[in-house]
This record gives structure tokens, sequence and C-alpha cells, in this order.
């Protein structure tokens, strides 16, 4: 018992430095996440507005790993976009591409001061027009 204690107090100690993915926010079954975080750990983030703000919830809930890929999902979309811009002649599409590169902006931005996941028509917007765009270049670039 005592090795598999010292184990859950390291595994805890990571997932509260963030280094561990995990949650840190109350949830609908509190009793479940105090059996598997114990209780301080559900309690050490209310009051902080931190649950409030996407970039935090991100570090939280995925480590500093899953926030890095996460980052890295939404430059490979950057980059995509560019590709797409350069390569595409029509001009509505073009011009749709530059309106993407600043929706990019406002959702990378967005998550340092609102939680754009739980608003929907935020990520909805960024997603559907990351759909869109790549089925539009893998068709004309297919032919």
């Amino acid at each position: 018992y005592r090795r598999h204690d010292h184990q859950q107090d390291r595994v805890g100690r990571q997932r509260q430095l963030c280094l561990w993915p995990g949650r840190h926010f109350s949830a609908l079954w509190r009793r479940i996440c105090h059996l598997r975080l114990g209780p301080e750990a559900n309690e050490q983030w209310e009051g902080m507005g931190l649950d409030q703000v996407q970039l935090s919830k991100t570090v939280m809930e995925l480590g500093y790993l899953g926030f890095f890929l996460f980052l890295l999902i939404i430059y490979k979309i950057y980059k995509m976009n560019v590709s797409f811009y350069k390569n595409i002649q029509d001009d509505y599409w073009k011009s749709i591409s530059v309106g993407f590169s600043g929706i990019i902006f406002l959702y990378v931005i967005g998550i340092i001061y609102n939680s754009v996941w739980v608003i929907n028509s935020i990520s909805f917007i960024f997603w559907f027009l990351s759909a869109s765009l790549f089925i539009v270049a893998k068709r004309s670039f297919s032919k």
C-alpha cells in the first residue's frame, strides 16, 4: 500500500502542476472527482476566475503537452490556410481565406480572455470554416 500511495501522491502533484492531464474543476459527479484527485484538487482552482478562461482550462485539463498539441493543431490549420490562399485561383475563396486568417487570429487571442470551447458560436465558425476550406482545397487541387 505504501508504494501505491506514493505513486498516487506523485501523480496528484503532477496534475496540480499541470504536467499531467487531469480534471481540476468541479464536475457534476463531485464524488468521483474527490475519489480520483482528492477534495483539495477541485477546491484549489475554484473562485480564482480561471474556470472562465480557455487558456488556463486547456493547460489544467490537458497539461502542457496537450496545450502545445492544441496550439500545433491551430498552427497546422493556419499553414493549411496560407497554402490554400496561395494555390486557389477563385477570388471568392481567396477572400474567404483572408477572412479565415482573421478568425484564426481572433480564436487564438480569444483563448486568453474567454472560454471559446464553451461558446458554441465561436468554435462553430472556426471549425466550420476549417472544414469548408479543407474540402474545397481537396476538391480543387485533386483535379
